[in-house]
């Protein structure tokens, strides 16, 4: 479902990275250089197309191109949100739902999805993940973050009444936190070509949460009580190969 989707309006700082606050540089801040390891170990040198499934307004591929410069990416920045996609700098833009995203079987040689696939309902992950494949023709990397691998429920049921719109600047609809083995056993159901590369803990989501979006008083403090026993993200990053 198509509609903006707000990130905080201190959303554009943590998304490179650029912030004291623990979680933040740990979900964000080491993106790029591990990524940028990925694809040296999977391409050649070379010129390649790249779509970027949730490019915002292009900081994680400016710090991605800045990691890789001996590669020279052809963009397609693909977002839900055209408002903020107006902003990329990207030659070509895309405003779609992930999981139905008009690009050809193959059409990008790379793809990257960093924190995409749980910005969608629960049952439609699947399918992002398909089309995240389907697109691709050479390799893409997915970036998520979920709930506990053994007990994901206990952050999706936290999660869904922090969103709900009891804190307002939160509020949110189409996301799941989905546990990294329900990722993989949809990527196994699609018979996809994966490896795991990452797969950590990563306490103070609240602490992240408040920074990003700004909050304070009552709202910073609800933040926290929500999460009490939860106050984390699994952050999990996978390869899948194509061919």
């Amino acid at each position: 479902m198509l509609g903006a989707k707000p990130q905080g309006e201190n959303a554009a700082a943590l998304f490179h990275g650029r912030s004291s606050q623990s979680a933040a540089a740990l979900l964000y801040g080491e993106s790029a250089e591990l990524f940028g390891e990925i694809l040296r170990g999977e391409l050649p040198e070379g010129s390649y197309s790249l779509a970027d499934f949730g490019a915002h307004r292009g900081e994680f591929l400016a710090d991605l191109c800045a990691a890789l410069p001996e590669y020279d990416f052809s963009v397609v920045a693909i977002d839900v949100n055209g408002d903020d996609l107006s902003c990329n700098p990207a030659p070509r833009k895309i405003v779609a739902d992930f999981s139905r995203v008009p690009l050809r079987d193959g059409e990008v040689d790379v793809s990257v999805a960093r924190y995409s696939v749980a910005w969608n309902f629960c049952e439609n992950q699947k399918q992002v993940l398909k089309e995240i494949a389907r697109v691709t023709g050479r390799v893409a990397i997915v970036q998520h973050q979920g709930g506990d691998p053994i007990h994901p429920e206990v952050l999706i049921g936290a999660s869904e009444k922090l969103f709900s719109g009891v804190i307002p600047k939160l509020k949110r609809e189409g996301f799941c936190f989905s546990g990294e083995a329900q990722v993989e056993w949809w990527m196994k159901e699609e018979g996809l070509i994966f490896r795991k590369v990452q797969s950590r803990i990563v306490e103070g989501l609240a602490g992240l949460l408040i920074s990003k979006y700004l909050l304070g008083g009552t709202d910073a403090a609800l933040t926290r009580e929500l999460l009490v026993g939860c106050d984390y993200v699994f952050q999990t990053t996978w390869v899948i190969t194509k061919g």
